[in-house]
């Protein structure tokens, strides 16, 4: 029973495009101005008569808007658009912002309040760093990423890309639980993930086309049945949870479908490095515990809903651009689940112990208790393969050639 519960096929034929999204989580800061912190914001802020929705500067230790620079790791990214301009509740102010990328200067724009706002729209394919010099009032309104995804012909499912390389896999010591470490550095190979959780729509057609049997239909019980998203519904056919993630599936379900889908479950170690990026961070989409920024029990239980249908938290996508890697459903992993395993697992493409008893499972979900805690990225859960429940579910991946 979980804590709180009681690679090789390839791709073809894919289809890939660019996918807009928010900047916020979705870079490595790799150095900044002493004392200073990029600030992201998603309330709203006016740019000659114009609102945006979100905008970025930074600040001091204080709090305040001040000059500095700060520069990212943009490795993978194709674009970066923004754009640029001084508030309008800020009265003759005016302010410079300088681009640059691999330390060679692309952009430089001054603006006054009043004056009409600059678009930026940059390339950047195979460039390394961006670094982006402010003045105290410039405002970078509705700064965004373009990142390359692919379409699964088979099954429709977009994928995003986690490019090669190291990350921190697990948690220091005296944090966790003790499965999680020692917290060691892991390398893995480039690989796609698919960007959200496999859905009943995606689930049902995989059934229609192998005659699989679809998995019991969630039967709330007395104490929680105002609680279900699926109560009142006819059953998985029901146009309203098309989009929601496919439940009560077992390890040999989810292993199936991605076998028809032409794909395969992600290692575990795929998973935690998709969900934190490469800079350890604690939840997927920073180091502070938000409840807004995904499905748990503080929005979802406790306010009689049960899985949310798939990417509704935007905000809290991780850095490679995979939404619902906290909370939602739990996710089915290829790996056997060994508690020591870490101890002495390889330090480069890891695929877990070649037995086992229990499969792994990641990601927390909407139903469980101790949310701040349970939702973290370094999380191992595990079951038995045959094990199904109505918070459980997956994703799949690929280790076809990247963008």
């Amino acid at each position: 029973m979980p804590r709180y519960l009681g690679i090789l096929l390839l791709l073809i034929g894919l289809a890939a495009r660019a996918v807009e999204q928010p900047l916020d989580g979705a870079v490595k800061v790799t150095a900044t101005s002493a004392g200073h912190a990029w600030h992201y914001a998603a309330e709203a802020v006016k740019m000659d008569g114009k609102t945006y929705r979100s905008y970025a500067y930074l600040k001091d230790d204080r709090g305040e808007r001040t000059r500095g620079w700060i520069s990212f790791d943009v490795t993978g990214w194709e674009r970066f658009t923004a754009t640029v301009g001084v508030s309008d509740a800020w009265k003759n102010h005016h302010g410079a912002l300088i681009i640059e990328v691999d330390g060679e200067q692309t952009h430089e724009i001054t603006k006054r309040s009043g004056e009409k706002p600059q678009p930026v729209d940059l390339a950047l394919t195979g460039a390394k760093t961006l670094t982006v010099r402010f003045e105290p009032s410039i405002l970078l309104a509705a700064p965004a990423v373009l990142r390359a995804e692919q379409v699964n012909p088979k099954d429709g499912a977009a994928m995003v890309w986690v490019p090669a390389g190291e990350f921190v896999m697990g948690s220091k010591d005296n944090e966790g639980y003790s499965d999680e470490r020692p917290q060691r550095k892991v390398y893995l190979d480039g690989y796609w993930l698919y960007k959200y959780e496999v859905t009943v729509a995606q689930y049902r057609a995989f059934c229609a086309a192998t005659g699989r049997a679809l998995p019991h239909f969630p039967q709330p019980m007395t104490y929680y049945e105002s609680n279900y998203s699926w109560a009142g519904k006819t059953g998985w056919a029901d146009p309203a949870l098309q989009q929601h993630p496919i439940v009560n599936v077992t390890w040999h379900d989810a292993q199936a479908y991605a076998a028809w889908a032409g794909a395969q479950l992600p290692t575990e170690a795929q998973w935690e490095k998709a969900a934190r990026g490469a800079d350890g961070r604690i939840y997927p989409w920073g180091n502070t515990w938000d409840p807004a920024k995904c499905a748990n029990r503080t929005n979802s239980q406790e306010k009689a809903i049960s899985t949310w249908p798939v990417g509704s938290f935007p905000a809290g996508a991780s850095p490679c651009g995979a939404h619902d890697m906290a909370g939602n459903v739990s996710e089915w992993c290829a790996d056997w689940y060994d508690a020591g395993y870490y101890k002495n697992a390889p330090a480069r493409n890891p695929i877990g112990p070649a037995t086992g008893t229990r499969r792994v499972l990641r990601c927390g979900s909407w139903a469980g208790y101790y949310v701040e805690f349970i939702l973290r990225s370094a999380v191992r859960n595990y079951c038995t393969p045959d094990y199904y429940w109505y918070s459980v579910g997956f994703r799949c991946g690929s280790s076809s050639p990247g963008p």
